[in-house]
């Protein structure tokens, strides 16, 4: 079994619906254009990404190199703080110590149409949330926005607060809830939205299909006591056959994963009011090819193997080892692979982009 920091590659999890909209919805946004060299780039924007003739933000990945700073469970610190605005404080009465199992009820503020389709999660903070599957917990909010939601999973865990909706990007409510508390007359303000294109391609400048797309917040989130909360995934999005993705995202800054078999995870921020597209240019994948024999060289597995790219955003995983002692880590970021293998020491493995690196560890000769 794999377990990746940044998803789940197991039976194709999916935590959110797709919020997937028509060309008609994006106003004056540019038909994407598919399989066909894009224009030569027309400005540079402050945040490394290119400008296109057409208005598209280009972003293209590069080998990295030095260690990332969002290793921690929080999302990585804003460098610009003081460019952020001042949030409005949250509405809350916080029950402590309530009857089990918890009940959270109060109102959520949207924009648009109607209630329809917009939902409240209670998400489960256990492990990496986005990684199990009945960490989320989703009912449809009254047509007046009332909601009243019933814990039903992991009834001990610290648990986070969210809305979603057609018409509304994923918001999380600012507390994070210990394990003994819960809350009434919350007000759930749905965060300000705008309509994105994103598509992907390797350096031919091909768009891609079948695409993964994960936003997450982009720096730190606090709550009104200065407290970091938990980094938060804003759903997981797969482009299946299209070459481009349509999607209600936050205005301001976000951090975009972007995945595609046999290229490497590509992390990049973007400020969603810039541009309307967005365009990654993806690296090929490097791989590992690991070999493990015991002392008199038969194979040696039945084991997990970790594994992460400290410069590469998001960049870690295990993979299960099986008897016969092989393993193939694919659609790795290229650069420095620190690889833990039990009953060795921690290998430094160079891979390159394109490339298969072979790994061979045998007791009483490896240490």
């Amino acid at each position: 079994m794999f377990v990746h920091f940044a998803r789940c590659q197991i039976a194709g999890l999916h935590l959110g619906m797709m919020a997937v909209f028509s060309a008609a919805l994006l106003g004056s946004m540019a038909p994407a254009r598919a399989d066909v060299e894009r224009p030569s780039v027309a400005a540079v924007s402050a945040d490394g990404g290119t400008f296109g003739k057409d208005n598209t933000l280009i972003y293209r990945a590069s080998v990295p190199d030095q260690p990332w700073n969002g290793w921690g469970a929080s999302s990585p610190p804003n460098p610009h703080p003081e460019l952020e605005p001042t949030p409005v404080p949250e509405q809350f009465d916080l029950v402590e110590n309530g009857p089990s199992p918890r009940i959270f009820s109060g109102k959520v503020v949207v924009k648009g149409p109607s209630m329809t389709g917009v939902e409240v999660g209670l998400i489960s903070l256990v492990g990496i949330q986005w990684n199990v599957p009945d960490a989320y917990q989703w009912q449809p909010v009254a047509p007046d926005g009332t909601f009243s939601i019933t814990d039903a999973h992991h009834l001990d865990a610290p648990k986070a607060l969210a809305v979603r909706g057609p018409y509304t990007p994923w918001t999380f409510f600012r507390y994070n809830f210990n394990s003994t508390q819960s809350a009434k007359n919350i007000v759930l303000k749905a965060d300000p939205a705008k309509i994105v294109r994103l598509t992907a391609s390797g350096a031919d400048m091909v768009d891609l299909s079948d695409v993964g797309f994960e936003p997450f917040h982009a720096h730190t989130q606090f709550d009104d006591q200065g407290k970091p909360l938990r980094r938060q995934q804003l759903n997981y999005y797969k482009s299946g056959g299209q070459k481009f993705m349509d999607l209600v995202l936050p205005m301001g800054e976000i951090a975009i994963f972007v995945h595609h078999q046999g290229f490497a995870g590509y992390y990049q921020v973007i400020d969603t009011r810039r541009a309307n597209h967005f365009h990654f240019v993806l690296l090929h994948a490097g791989r590992i090819k690991l070999v493990v024999v015991d002392q008199n060289g038969q194979p040696k597995g039945n084991f997990t193997v970790h594994w992460i790219n400290p410069a590469a955003p998001l960049s870690l995983g295990a993979w299960g080892m099986k008897a016969d002692g092989q393993l193939l880590l694919d659609n790795l970021v290229p650069g420095t692979i620190e690889l833990s293998v039990p009953g060795f020491a921690m290998k430094k493995v160079e891979v390159a982009e394109g490339k298969t690196t072979e790994v061979r560890l045998q007791d009483g000769i490896d240490p």
